[in-house]
């Protein structure tokens, strides 16, 4: 996906639900709540504990069907280590 049909996307649903969360599980939880609510769009952040994991088991388990972006990216690492895991 190029950066147009994102924005195209982002702009479609009109909303980013922010995931922040003290653990893997309750951030899958929320973002299975979110998906279930029709929202196809949303940011995990790296406060989440595991929260690479969590974009990629969200990515596999969602696939094309979601629109990942990572939060509280703080380094360059890190933003290399969000896009290796989907987002």
């Amino acid at each position: 996906m190029n950066k147009a049909e994102a924005r195209k996307w982002l702009v479609s649903i009109g909303i980013v639900p922010v995931i922040r969360a003290s653990s893997a599980q309750q951030a899958l939880a929320a973002i299975d709540a979110v998906a279930k609510g029709g929202i196809s769009v949303l940011e995990v952040t790296m406060t989440v504990p595991g929260a690479n994991k969590v974009i990629e088991d969200v990515r596999k388990s969602m696939g094309d069907d979601v629109l990942v972006g990572a939060g509280t990216v703080l380094n360059a690492e890190a933003a290399r280590q969000s896009l290796d895991a989907g987002a």
